[in-house]
């Protein structure tokens, strides 16, 4: 085991605090090290993978995947994408389009890149975008800016965008922001993951969409967990 912790500390950059523990696999809620030691993980997973290790029909349907195709180029038509993207339109936004991402952070950008596109387009001059404390929206440089936790945003250089943290639960002090900065975007997740755990009220959430259509401000989900 320790020859898997010494071997992690030469070769791979120190990013989280790892324990050193050595996992080899996993089955159900359970992982099992390199020494078949067994452990019970509360966690079930990480991020959007809370799904549990090895269960028997996503092995199932993984399997059936990796022996049709694992990657496409852009250039072709793939209908488990579509039917999936289908999918979610159908649950969420009506009309709504869908782009796939390898990641959170990611689609963060992709949202910045989708505003400054819809700048372009409709010739808007606003560009600063409200945040709640506390936030989590990705790690890259672009995403960082809108990630208000120190411990994680650092010294790294920021964008030019302005950006209004405002405190979760309160709308009155989101409203006096808009009004007062004029942003073209409020950007915000549900439940507030590595800042805490806070899920926010439907109240709140119906509440600041009002706001956004009575100041024609989007509105941006980040559903980060």
């Amino acid at each position: 085991m320790s020859d898997w912790f010494q071997l992690d500390k030469e070769y791979m950059m120190s990013t989280y605090c790892r324990t050193k523990v050595a996992i080899e696999r996993g089955e159900g809620c359970k992982l099992y090290d390199v020494d078949g030691k067994e452990y019970v993980d509360l966690f079930s997973g990480v991020g959007v993978n809370v799904l549990g290790y090895n269960h028997p029909k996503i092995v199932q349907m993984t399997m059936e995947q990796v022996t049709k195709s694992l990657h496409l180029p852009f250039h072709f038509l793939n209908p488990v994408a579509i039917e999936y993207a289908k999918k979610l339109v159908d649950c969420s936004l009506k009309n709504g389009k869908v782009f796939f991402t390898n990641s959170g952070t990611e689609a963060t950008e992709t949202t910045l890149k989708l505003i400054d596109k819809y700048r372009a387009n409709t010739g808007e001059e606003r560009e600063g975008i409200v945040v709640l404390k506390n936030s989590f929206h990705g790690r890259t440089l672009g995403a960082l800016h809108f990630t208000r936790q120190e411990s994680v945003y650092q010294n790294f250089p920021k964008t030019s965008i302005p950006v209004y943290e405002v405190e979760r639960e309160n709308i009155e002090q989101l409203e006096e922001t808009i009004v007062k900065e004029n942003p073209i975007a409020i950007m915000l997740e549900p439940v507030l993951g590595s800042g805490g755990i806070y899920p926010l009220s439907s109240e709140y959430l119906h509440g600041v969409q009002n706001l956004c259509d009575k100041y024609n401000v989007i509105l941006i989900v980040d559903e980060v967990q």
